[in-house]
């Protein structure tokens, strides 16, 4: 059976405590427990300990990005406590990732942390669901109340699915081998991903099911020579049953497990073929980085999202910090690469890893998630600082 009754649940209690209050963000006051992490961190003199260049790399996008947005004060609507955590949650969480890998995720304390960390953020979005599905069933509408918020708001589906899609890509392990002590939490980790699947179909997310296929699609390509035959055969012949669940009974059947995706699909406007109109949204956003270099907010109040996370920097505060974090994240994207091909390291971690990575990178490509939900963000960011320093552990083990 799966404990986490580990020893470093014991000695990181507060550093846990304040997290899970940052990620669950009761009534939109996570900020604060965030401020509480911030000094503990500096009085533990955590802070600086594990900085590097990707660490520099960070800082420079914080600080290019609040310089920016500093100035637009009165034409971008941010507020201080918001812009503190721009500043100092990136190279923040990041150091938290290595320190995380660093002092305890030797064996398999690194799929509890995972877990932990997933589940803490995931938790709101899986119960207010649920909830919801209790509630008024499969027919209901896409956007629901979230259950740290006020109760009589609604929060969209897009926001939502954000929350569950880390789970959703853990599907992607399920036919790659796991050792003796790993198979417990794989069976945890695909559990949680099967609900977060149904969930995900609730609130008619086409990027939940992308991410779901995708993730399974790229695990049995990267690591298709450690297959055997026969998980090989159930491994296509599975894809090729979602694949049919998914692009043919969701768009043409009216069941209504798939009832949240028949409008949004019908749509001219909002339909696959233009990435939920967001292709326009993308097109506009290139523009105007041409235009306005230095973002084009100030001068088109009303402008609306460009629905890519970098494309939705460079709107807001132009290529300058944009630059630095295009940079960041195709580095951690080098280190994926790296990392997913390094035999010491369990095939199953790798694999874990890669998934994990599907679901930020896809999400960052469809949504402005540093305005809209900066949490995930930091999930991220934090699972950079882990998967770097285990690269580094690997090669200097090597």
């Amino acid at each position: 059976m799966v404990r986490f009754s580990d020893h470093f649940i014991k000695h990181e209690r507060l550093i846990l405590f304040f997290l899970m209050v940052y990620l669950i963000n009761p009534f939109g006051y996570g900020n604060y427990s965030f401020f509480l992490l911030f000094s503990l961190l500096l009085f533990d003199k955590l802070l600086g300990k594990y900085f590097d260049k990707n660490s520099l790399i960070l800082l420079a996008f914080s600080l290019t990005y609040v310089a920016i947005i500093y100035q637009y004060q009165g034409v971008y609507n941010v507020g201080n406590s918001n812009m503190i955590v721009y500043l100092i949650a990136p190279i923040m969480m990041y150091e938290v990732g290595k320190f995380f890998q660093n002092k305890y995720c030797n064996g398999n304390s690194f799929y509890k942390i995972t877990f932990i960390i997933l589940i803490m953020f995931s938790f709101i979005a899986f119960v207010s669901i649920a909830l919801d599905i209790y509630q008024v069933g499969f027919k209901g509408s896409r956007n629901i109340i979230l259950l740290n918020y006020d109760s009589s708001v609604k929060k969209s589906a897009t926001l939502i699915n954000s929350m569950i899609s880390p789970f959703l890509a853990l599907f992607g392990t399920l036919f790659i081998p796991a050792k003796l002590m790993e198979r417990d939490y794989k069976k945890v980790y695909l559990l949680f991903s099967i609900i977060a699947l149904l969930f995900s179909i609730r609130l008619g997310s086409r990027t939940g099911l992308i991410i779901f296929i995708l993730s399974f699609i790229l695990n049995y390509l990267f690591f298709i020579r450690f297959i055997s035959t026969k998980k090989k055969v159930i491994c296509t012949v599975l894809f090729l049953i979602l694949s049919f669940v998914a692009f043919n009974v969701s768009i043409k059947g009216n069941s209504d497990l798939f009832y949240s995706y028949q409008d949004r699909l019908e749509s001219d406007e909002y339909g696959s073929a233009t990435a939920g109109g967001r292709t326009k949204l993308w097109s506009v956003g290139i523009e105007n980085l041409v235009k306005y270099p230095m973002g084009a907010v100030v001068y088109d109040r009303d402008l609306s999202y460009s629905h890519n996370f970098w494309l939705d920097i460079g709107r807001v505060a132009g290529v300058i910090p944009m630059f630095f974090m295009l940079v960041f994240c195709i580095k951690m994207l080098y280190v994926l690469y790296k990392l997913v091909k390094i035999r010491s390291i369990s095939l199953y971690k790798r694999s874990v890893f890669l998934s994990l990575n599907i679901a930020f990178l896809s999400i960052f490509l469809v949504e402005p998630i540093l305005e809209a939900y900066f949490a995930f963000l930091s999930v991220y960011f934090f699972f950079s600082g882990l998967m770097y320093a285990m690269y580094k552990q690997s090669k200097k083990n090597a």
